[in-house]
C-alpha cells in the first residue's frame, strides 16, 4: 500500500473540513488490503473548538466531541481509477463511487440508489475535489 504524505493528509482533512464545518476530521490510515494498488482511510469525525465555547477536554480528539454521524470512508483503486466514499447512515452503509468517466453514483449493498439526505451533496462534493489528488498521484 502506498504512504499518504502529511502535507497530503492535510488538504484532505481541509476539503473534508470545508463542508462540514465546525468539525475536526483525524485521519486513519488503513493497511488490511490484501492488494497493492488501494489506498484507503478512514476519515473520523470530532466537534471542533469554534463549535463548542467550554471545552472540558485538552484533547480536540477526546471521545467526548466525537461526531461519528459525521465519519466515512475513502478508497482510490489506483489500477481503474476510481474513488468510494462510504458512510453509515441510518443503520447502513451507502457507498459513492466517483470516476471521471462514470461521475457519480450511490449504491446501498449493490444497488443504485438516489443521492441520500443530508450527507449525498456534501460527500460528492469532497470526492470532486480529492479525486484529481489521487489521479494524478
Amino acid at each position: 500500500m502506498q504512504a499518504v504524505l502529511p502535507e497530503t493528509e492535510l488538504i484532505l482533512i481541509q476539503i473534508a473540513q470545508k463542508y462540514y464545518p465546525h468539525t475536526h476530521f483525524q485521519i486513519i490510515p488503513k493497511f488490511e488490503f490484501e492488494v497493492d494498488n488501494w489506498i484507503e482511510m478512514d476519515f473520523v469525525a470530532y466537534l471542533s473548538e469554534s463549535a463548542s465555547g467550554d471545552r472540558p477536554h485538552n484533547n480536540p480528539f477526546h471521545k467526548y466531541y466525537r461526531r461519528d454521524r459525521f465519519d466515512f470512508n475513502l478508497a482510490f483503486a489506483l489500477k481503474d481509477t476510481r474513488l468510494f466514499l462510504s458512510g453509515d447512515w441510518h443503520e447502513v452503509t451507502l457507498t459513492l463511487h466517483y470516476s471521471l468517466a462514470g461521475g457519480c453514483s450511490w449504491w446501498d449493498e449493490g444497488v443504485r440508489i438516489a443521492r441520500p439526505r443530508p450527507h449525498g451533496d456534501k460527500l460528492e462534493a469532497i470526492a470532486q475535489e480529492i479525486y484529481p489528488m489521487f489521479k494524478g498521484g
